[in-house]
């Protein structure tokens, strides 16, 4: 996935293990003028995280006509706070509004090269049932 600019957002700042200076991760003043200032320059930007924050920085860019693209490990935007209807429902109304969302999806990399940031995903899909595995074979009790 091709990007210009990137923002990660989250319940708290949490550097990533790549990416640097490149990714501004939208806690402070500075950092809404930092992207401010991108927007006027960039078309593209990866949002990493699918949060409150993070939705309405993806919502606020692609009302800005910018194409956008959330990057999150969950099923759905919000979806450790809104039941899975609701982060569904808010998946395709992103869509629709030109967000791309491929939720399931953990950010473990930034290429950059040519003027261009390239943000590498991989799917969560299994690593729950392994985290499971796991703790079935420790013979810890599971529920929900």
């Amino acid at each position: 996935m091709g990007a210009a600019g990137l923002i990660a957002t989250g319940g708290s700042p949490r550097r990533l293990p790549f990416g640097g200076e490149d990714i501004i991760y939208f806690r402070t003043l500075d950092d809404y003028q930092r992207l401010r200032a991108l927007t006027d320059a960039r078309q593209q930007f990866a949002v990493i995280g699918g949060g409150f924050v993070g939705s309405e920085i993806a919502a606020a860019l692609a009302m800005n006509g910018k194409k956008v693209v959330m990057a999150f490990p969950d099923e759905g935007i919000g979806g450790r706070t809104f039941p899975s209807d609701l982060a569904g429902y808010l998946n395709e109304y992103y869509r629709q509004k030109g967000v791309e969302v491929p939720q399931g999806q953990r950010a473990v990399g930034l290429e950059m090269g040519g003027g261009r940031a390239v943000l590498k995903l991989r799917s969560v899909q299994g690593e729950a049932e392994r985290e499971i595995e796991l703790a079935r074979q420790a013979g810890l009790e599971l529920e929900n």
